[in-house]
C-alpha cells in the first residue's frame, strides 16, 4: 500500500509539473503567434487600402 501511495503521489506530482510548464510556455508562444498573425493581417489590409486609393 505504501508503494502504491508513493508511486501515485510521484506520478501526480510529475503530471502537475508538466501541466504548469506547458501553461507557462505555451501561453507565451500563443500570444506571440496571435500578435504576429495580427501584424501580418494589418500589413495586408494597409497595402490593399493603399492600392485602392
Amino acid at each position: 500500500m505504501k508503494l502504491f501511495a508513493f508511486t501515485a503521489f510521484f506520478f501526480l506530482l510529475f503530471y502537475a509539473i508538466i501541466l504548469v510548464g506547458q501553461l507557462n510556455l505555451f501561453e507565451t508562444f500563443y500570444q506571440h503567434q496571435k500578435t504576429a498573425s495580427l501584424e501580418k493581417q494589418l500589413k495586408t489590409f494597409s497595402d490593399t487600402y493603399e492600392k485602392k486609393r
